[in-house]
């Protein structure tokens, strides 16, 4: 992050990405300092010289300028299984995934889902791999919703393997059931145990397929 100083407003309703008390908007930003991504900054000239060949932008970086002049959430077509349901992603979420000051949102991870989705049909894969909604497998729902949504996902569509995205503790973690195997595998980027609600949610009692849990360190 560096300090800037805006001299001319072309998008006055622009939202800044480091909002204060007074400054929310590009228009309230002249005659004043606010915190600008280095990243995001393009230094110029008066001096004439050859330009570099211009590079193309990373997706992201378009994504998050697009995401600053936007007065309304995007919206997605998250079709699934003959289903309509639209997901709809914030400006805010956007902003926090390419700045990496938040937690990644769960709208983020759900569009992701449905690229991979769609992906897989494509490639014809559609039968290897089903995707629970992080949404739905949230650690704060109750363990019985939990439960049952996964085993009614699992009766309905019978894939090969299902990844189930399980959000705990500020943390998102990983457990991937594999039936014909029977076993479930547990995956934490920080090396962490499943939590006594991941066993509870796996219990014999529910998913008699369900018969071994493997934690990794990745």
């Amino acid at each position: 992050m560096v300090r800037v100083s805006i001299t001319k407003v072309i998008y006055p309703n622009a939202k800044v990405l480091v909002p204060t008390g007074e400054v929310t908007t590009v228009g309230d930003a002249p005659n004043t300092f606010i915190q600008w991504p280095k990243r995001l900054l393009q230094l110029t000239s008066n001096k004439k010289y050859d330009p570099p060949p211009k590079k193309s932008e990373p997706i992201c970086q378009k994504l998050v300028v697009k995401a600053m002049y936007m007065d309304q959430t995007l919206k997605f077509n998250g079709e699934s299984g003959g289903k309509n349901a639209f997901i709809e992603l914030p400006r805010e979420d956007i902003v926090d995934f390419y700045m990496g000051t938040k937690e990644l949102g769960i709208t983020i991870l759900q569009v992701w889902l449905v690229y991979l989705h769609r992906l897989g049909m494509e490639l014809g894969n559609n039968t290897v791999y089903g995707f629970m909604d992080p949404h739905l497998t949230h650690s704060q729902n109750e363990r019985g919703s939990v439960q049952s949504y996964i085993q009614k996902k699992m009766c309905d569509y019978m894939k090969e393997c299902y990844l189930a995205p399980y959000f705990n503790n500020h943390h998102w973690q990983l457990f991937i059931i594999n039936p014909q195997k029977f076993e479930v595998a547990f995956l934490c980027s920080l090396g962490k145990k499943p939590d006594k609600k991941i066993y509870d949610i796996v219990e014999m009692k529910t998913v008699e397929l369900w018969v071994l849990i493997i934690s990794y360190n990745v």
